[in-house]
């Protein structure tokens, strides 16, 4: 029997995985009995051992192999499920969005009040900063030279090529402006507009020259950051964020999101992993300027399955776009341009869509798109869901993608086929689809319904743990790869953190 030419077989292996993931074991042993068939497993070993071994399928059997081994189909292992500590009156009003600073155990969160604040994990308030006049949806944190040592993941190290700049926070706010503010001292750097309304989406690249940001008008936009004239008297005055490109887009932006350059064909990473966007996203400052992998040009066909050649390493410039509406991802590099460009523009719409490798804008445009990645496994057209949230992990070599309908789906960035599909989290209506992984590469954790927290472990597919975040829905979450902490916001106006104690207290929702 084959699943996917067989409706009996598939309707054996849907009841299968739905008690395998609900913890029905004694069900599910009993029906494997009578049926013969062991499906978690087997059937991804008979598909492995079906796919021919060149490069790609090789690689992408080591990939299996190594998510199927590690962590654990009935426990969340070492994840921080255990609520450490519950932080209270930071905001007067919603927190909206949290990231992470991990090696001086801090936090910054932005509320719908337009205040972003910093924060230690013990809840010590450190400053309080009146960033906007509209409420801060989106944070991104990029660290400054002097802080020195590797990435936000802990994946590179090397020089800062913006030049010794500070510690600096990004926050995108209601009215489509963009807020540049000194993360030592508070101090508010410079502030655009380059949406009309909802920059709901920021990452900086993983050098930390290059801002992307994303919003509700249906636009994106590249900045580079720069000396600006120096005047004002904080740590980080003389720096602003020159605009270089923007786009329109057939429908709303939901996310950005950078690819890290790929550590290895294993995906743990040790004391790598942490995430540094207010969405849950990696983003890498004080990083060396190329990856570990070169890429081999722009080519690609229109459904986003690359060439065993052409793997998506970047030269950590390289950056998806996720638009509502769309089953494709945009993936686009920023040019190693160091002269000042002025802002292009691109013809939209779906039949432009289904181009690949092709140039946007003007001639000399600092932004290329390399492809567009099909979502859809058949590699059919047809939107069965939009990517609502995006998610690297530490290794770079897979993709999280929260879908809008619920799904939690990994794709493998080298040829951009789908590795895992996962059912099973509890959604609500105006659901906000956040994600992070954990360090090992081998668990997920994604907002639920009813301010829960899933984790999932990606071998399985399995649900391992559900924690009792808020009272109201999450709003945004960031994970400390560096301290094993899970942080996450909400609207009821807390900021939970949760470490890997034993013991942890988890629920079902």
């Amino acid at each position: 029997m084959n699943a996917t030419t067989d409706p009996d077989h598939f309707a054996l292996a849907a009841v299968q995985q739905y008690l395998h993931e609900h913890g029905y074991q004694r069900a599910l042993a009993a029906l494997e009995q009578e049926a013969g068939l062991r499906l978690v497993y087997d059937h991804i070993e008979r598909q492995l051992a079906a796919a021919s071994l060149d490069d790609s399928s090789t690689s992408l059997r080591r990939l299996e192999d190594s998510l199927l081994r590690g962590g654990s189909s009935s426990s969340p292992g070492d994840c921080p499920t255990h609520l450490q500590r519950s932080i209270e009156g930071v905001h007067g009003a919603n927190i909206i969005a949290i990231c992470c600073w991990p090696e001086r155990r801090l936090a910054v969160t932005g509320s719908s009040d337009g205040s972003v604040a910093v924060l230690g994990y013990d809840g010590t308030l450190h400053r309080s900063i009146a960033a906007s006049s509209s409420g801060v949806l989106c944070l991104a944190l990029r660290r400054g030279s002097r802080q020195g040592g590797s990435g936000s993941s802990g994946r590179h190290s090397g020089s800062d090529s913006s030049g010794g700049a500070p510690s600096l926070v990004v926050a995108g706010c209601m009215d489509g402006s963009v807020v540049l503010l000194d993360a030592d001292s508070g101090q508010v750097l410079a502030s655009a507009r380059p949406h009309r309304k909802y920059c709901v989406s920021c990452a900086w690249s993983p050098d930390g020259c290059h801002l992307v940001t994303g919003a509700w008008d249906e636009t994106f936009a590249v900045h580079r950051l720069e000396r600006g004239s120096g005047s004002g008297g904080g740590s980080g005055s003389g720096w602003e964020l020159q605009q270089i490109f923007s786009e329109q887009t057939p429908g709303r932006v939901n996310a950005i999101e950078f690819l890290p350059p790929v550590a290895s064909d294993s995906c743990s990473t040790g004391n790598g992993g942490s995430s540094m966007n207010g969405s849950g996203s990696t983003a890498d400052a004080a990083a060396s300027s190329s990856s570990g992998r070169a890429s081999s040009g722009d080519a690609s066909s229109s459904s986003g399955r690359a060439s065993s050649g052409d793997a998506s390493s970047s030269n950590g410039s390289t950056f998806l776009v996720a638009v509502q509406g769309s089953n494709y991802l945009r993936q686009l590099s920023i040019a190693g341009e160091t002269t000042a460009g002025t802002a292009g523009t691109a013809g939209t719409g779906l039949a432009a869509e289904a181009a690949a490798g092709s140039s946007i804008g003007d001639g000399g445009t600092p932004v290329r798109e390399k492809r567009r990645i099909n979502m859809n496994a058949l590699g059919d057209d047809h939107v069965s869901f939009s990517a609502a949230h995006l998610a690297a992990s530490p290794c770079g070599r897979l993709l999280l993608v929260s879908g809008d309908n619920g799904r939690l789906v990994v794709y493998e960035t080298a040829g951009w086929a789908q590795v895992r599909s996962i059912i099973g989290l509890p959604v609500e209506q105006f659901h906000q689809f956040c994600a992070a992984w954990h360090r090992s590469g081998h668990y997920v954790f994604a907002a639920a319904a009813h301010g829960g927290v899933c984790v999932f472990h990606l071998g399985s597919c399995s649900k391992v743990a559900t924690l009792v975040a808020h009272s109201k829905n999450v709003r945004s979450l960031a994970y400390d790869g560096t301290n094993n902490l899970l942080l996450t916001c909400s609207f009821d106006r807390t900021v939970k953190v949760f470490d890997s104690s034993v013991g942890a207290a988890t629920a079902p929702l």
